[in-house]
């Protein structure tokens, strides 16, 4: 009960995160669209879009400067507490790459986590582990007939360039979840 829980607020906690930039992203390209329209400004219905995007940057800018305060402050407490190593600096951080991987992270977290959700299979380092009722079912050890990737972020099992990957992340998203539903229909 409680993974599934924690399963459903962070999908809900991480696209509620990116959502809103979408949608900001929406209202300004729409914006900057609106002089080239066949529509006058008097026949269009007045939004508040472009106001909740620029409520959106403030407190996005906001976030950046709290997410620097205690970056700040953990750097400070790291150079204290190690003084004999190198000093750390907040000046090889670059703030802007932070947000976008931020977007990114929670973009594609749900996405991942629906997959591994459906997937009745792990592969590590080319070892595949199958589950059954959430417990490790069977252990089968992959060597040369088996994948050329872990589900690692593709990392090569075999220390080889593999040429191009059989088979598309929806395919292998669609298997799965025949799988899942076989291995349901089962038990």
């Amino acid at each position: 009960m409680m993974n599934r829980a924690l399963f459903s607020s962070h999908i809900y906690l991480s696209w509620s995160f990116v959502l809103p930039y979408v949608m900001a992203v929406i209202h300004v390209a729409t914006a900057i669209r609106a002089p080239y329209s066949k529509y006058s400004i008097t026949e269009i219905i007045p939004s508040y879009g472009l106001s909740l995007s620029g409520c959106l940057a403030v407190c996005t800018l906001l976030e950046l400067l709290a997410m620097w305060n205690l970056t700040k402050v953990e750097v400070q407490l790291c150079n204290m507490l190690s003084p004999e190593g190198p000093r750390v600096s907040l000046r090889s951080y670059n703030w802007g790459l932070i947000f976008i991987a931020l977007l990114v992270d929670n973009f594609l977290y749900p996405i991942s986590a629906m997959r591994s959700h459906f997937s009745q299979t792990i592969n590590w380092s080319g070892i595949r582990y199958h589950l059954k009722k959430g417990r490790v079912r069977k252990i089968e050890r992959l060597n040369e007939k088996g994948s050329k990737f872990s589900d690692l972020g593709g990392k090569y099992l075999y220390g080889r360039w593999p040429g191009h990957l059989n088979g598309s992340f929806l395919r292998s998203l669609s298997k799965s979840f025949q799988h899942w539903n076989q291995s349901k229909k089962d038990s």
